[in-house]
């Protein structure tokens, strides 16, 4: 089992005098469930039919269980990745409806149906139970619903929660999930279906340190990089950074494309010259090629992405954190959204600045 990558200093163990309130927040479970309204925020930004298409190219809701011989033996990390990488290519091409394999000798990812009436009998031997949907209502509904999560699940069960979703969504549901004997690890992860395919995705970590090690096995399935972030909750903020750093990047890349067309530049070839310096990244490679091809069909939808930004605006109202750049790019995906550009790759910002400064061959509505 690889070793977590732990922080100098979790969340939890701040000194006095400099927490921040954090250290209260994770040990007063009814502060955390007062602040369960982010979702409220989010859903104003994200379509009716959200739940139906966002899955992050992990199972909908999978289910561990040990081997009946409880013989612990570990297979190769290489066997892991080729095997769930096998289902993966199925659920990216069905957008991630169902899934289910073998994962090695020890653990075993099993098919659930969506219906939430099926979870609780699907999971009654289960010791993991993995859970991947599109916003913090959602996983309420599976772990809290009639026939969810917590009538099926015995005592000791581990819940992973690969959505991603508002921190205090976490940090609420790991308090009542505590309370059944049951424990909740948030793990959302990032890295795009490329990632997903390849079983290279990064997954960031909140809960107890024993639960996430426990989860281990599953995580070297799915990703090449777990780090472990701290207390219930962590994971889901790590995440909610990791969503502003990509929107904010995808607005540089557009701006700075958008200057070199208007300067007379060719396009392509700045990107080129950037690639190679300081300014390449990740974005400026995937998403750059996608703005200079004008192809936006969705990798990761606009409106998915727009309700990660509410998320992070919330917390950072929540912690008095100032995210002026978030507020203007979560502006611009919502003149995107009035378009009916939703659905577009998240990319499709670029569009924005292109019609602002006359060059408007690109249209964001198809």
């Amino acid at each position: 089992m690889r070793a977590l990558e732990s922080p100098q200093r979790s969340l939890a163990t701040r000194p006095q005098g400099r927490d921040n309130g954090h250290s209260d927040r994770y040990a007063n479970h009814d502060e955390k469930r007062a602040r369960r309204d982010v979702h409220d925020v989010s859903e104003h930004h994200a379509c009716a039919d959200e739940r139906e298409d966002y899955r992050e190219t992990v199972p909908d809701i999978a289910q561990t269980r040990n081997d009946p011989s409880d013989k612990k033996v570990q297979a190769p990390q290489s066997q892991h990745r080729e095997q769930i990488r096998r289902v993966d290519e199925e659920r990216v091409t069905r957008r991630c409806k169902h899934g289910g394999d073998r994962v090695g000798r020890e653990h075993d990812v099993a098919e659930l149906d969506r219906d939430e009436r099926e979870v609780a009998a699907r999971i009654a031997d289960a010791d993991i139970v993995v859970i991947c949907v599109s916003d913090t209502s959602d996983v309420e509904s599976v772990l809290f619903g009639p026939g969810g999560v917590v009538e099926g699940a015995r005592p000791e069960t581990l819940i992973v929660d690969c959505s991603t979703i508002a921190p205090s969504g976490s940090w609420d549901f790991a308090a009542r999930l505590s309370e059944r004997g049951l424990r909740l690890v948030d793990a959302p992860v990032s890295g795009g279906e490329p990632a997903a395919r390849g079983g290279e995705l990064s997954i960031m970590a909140g809960g107890a340190e024993e639960a996430v090690e426990r989860a281990q096995p599953i995580f070297d399935v799915l990703g090449k990089a777990t780090t472990y972030i701290g207390p219930p909750g962590a994971g889901q903020v790590a995440k909610a950074a990791n969503q502003v750093v990509v929107a904010l990047t995808i607005q540089a890349v557009a701006e700075a494309l958008v200057l070199a067309r208007k300067a007379g530049a060719d396009p392509a070839r700045v990107r080129d010259a950037l690639l190679g310096g300081f300014a390449q990244s990740r974005i400026l490679d995937l998403h750059g090629q996608r703005m200079l091809d004008g192809a936006f069909d969705p990798g990761f939808r606009l409106r998915l992405h727009r309700k990660d930004l509410a998320i992070a605006l919330q917390l950072g109202r929540e912690e008095h954190a100032p995210l002026f750049a978030t507020a203007q790019v979560a502006e611009l995906m919502d003149g995107l959204l009035a378009q009916g550009a939703g659905d577009r790759d998240h990319s499709a910002l670029a569009t924005v600045y292109e019609q602002l400064a006359g060059l408007t061959e690109n249209a964001a509505v198809a």
